[in-house]
Parts: C-alpha cells; structure tokens; sequence
C-alpha cells in the first residue's frame, strides 16, 4: 500500500512531461505509435495508468526522489525538521549516486539546519571539500528590497563553471527562494520568480534538477503554483495531527 501522509498536486503534468520521454525511446517506436494512432491512443492510455498507479504506491519521499528526473522542478510542503531532514538527504543521495553537483540556495538562518541533517551522511565533510555541496546564502541576490533573478542566473552560470570543473552529470538544486516569499506572504513574488525559473531550467546548457521547499502553500495558491512546477508535493494534515 502507498503512502497516505502526503499528496500529489498536478501529477497528470509531470506524467505528461514523462509521456514524451517515453515516446522517443525503442520501445515506443518497436509498438509502431508513430504510425498507428489508435495504437498510440492505447498505449498512452496504457502508460499514464502504468504511471499513476507507480505514483501513487510510491511510500516514501525519498523513493520519490530518486526517480526525480533531469530538469524536473519539484514544489514540496515540509511540516516538521524531521521531514525536512528525510528531503535533503534523499535529494542529496540522489546527487552523490548520479555524480551530480549538490547546490543548496538557502538563508543564512536556514544553513544550521540543514547542515545538521547532512551530518547523517557519511564522508560529508569530504563532500564539502571536493566542491561536491554547495551552499549559496538567498540573501546575497536580494537586492532593493526583492531578490534579483539577474543576481540568481549569474550565480547559477558560477554552479554551471564548478560543476564541468569537477566533471558533473548535472545540478541538483533545493532552493528556499519562494518558499521564504510565501512565509512572509509576498505571493506574487514568488510566483514571479518560480516562473522565471521554470522557465529556464530547460534551457540552461547544463541539466538542473529543482526542488523548492515550501513549508505550506495556501489552496488558493496551488493550481498558478503548478504553473511553475512539473508537480506539487504536498504534507497532508488530518484532524488527528500532521500525516
């Protein structure tokens, strides 16, 4: 049995995005859905149920995210430390498993608790040094009273330079940029630069793997918040406390 503590928002998107993948792959070609329609209409049928069923009896966050795939941004609520604990280092497994560059866009007040969750990885420190994590502080891009995506997109060219450096796959991010703007209730904010980054991620020259950690987003918020994301992950509270 799947999970019942969290929920999918949007996942027909993200199984959209998965769709046309699977259709360039030999699989798709030896069932001949280029050429036969209905055949086609089958088997996408066949594969979003395939797909959603997979979804929905994944258990576990760090399941999830190891299936992440390149250029997949990801909006995720976290409710407690520990929650948050199991994200970062499932993010940052996936990273050391796919020999990719770890980024950490994140406040200065946040760095502390994240950096004690990393302690349960082994070799971190060696992590450290070898460049293999990085952490940028938000507060250096926020310039006149907002963030400046100027500031983020020539930070990220700096990740870009590190990461071919050190022979990297890709970038792996988790950024609090949005999630800080929806905490003080600067919505439109967050939304402006959630888009400007979405945006981007599949035209950046390197391939980037975005998570954005919220810790809420407000129901009326949801449906534009997937406009920026492939998907939303969101904690489920029931009556009897956080699931």
């Amino acid at each position: 049995m799947g999970r019942k503590d969290w929920d999918y928002i949007g996942i027909p998107k993200l199984l959209v995005k998965r769709l046309e993948g699977f259709l360039k792959t030999s699989q798709a070609k030896k069932a001949g859905i280029f050429s036969k329609s209905e055949l086609l209409r089958n088997a996408v049928i066949r594969y979003l149920e395939e797909q959603e069923k997979h979804f929905n009896n994944i258990e576990s966050v760090e399941d999830f995210i190891s299936e992440m795939h390149e250029r997949d941004n990801i909006l995720v609520t976290y409710n407690n430390n520990q929650q948050l604990t199991e994200i970062i280092n499932s993010s940052l497994k996936r990273s050391i498993d796919k020999n990719q560059l770890f980024v950490l866009f994140i406040s200065k007040q946040q760095e502390a608790t994240f950096v004690q969750s990393m302690e349960e990885i082994d070799d971190i420190t060696t992590l450290y040094n070898r460049e293999d994590v990085i952490i940028i502080h938000i507060e250096e891009h926020y310039v006149d009273g907002n963030y400046s995506m100027d500031s983020i997109f020539a930070k990220f060219n700096e990740i870009e330079r590190i990461a071919r450096r050190h022979s990297k796959s890709a970038l792996n991010v988790i950024s609090t940029i949005g999630g800080d703007l929806f905490t003080r209730e600067r919505y439109m904010d967050a939304l402006s630069i959630e888009s400007a980054v979405h945006k981007s991620i599949n035209v950046f020259d390197i391939p980037v793997t975005l998570l954005c950690l919220y810790k809420s987003v407000p129901e009326e918020f949801e449906e534009i918040s997937l406009e920026n994301h492939d998907v939303v992950l969101k904690r489920i509270v029931t009556k009897t406390g956080i699931g």
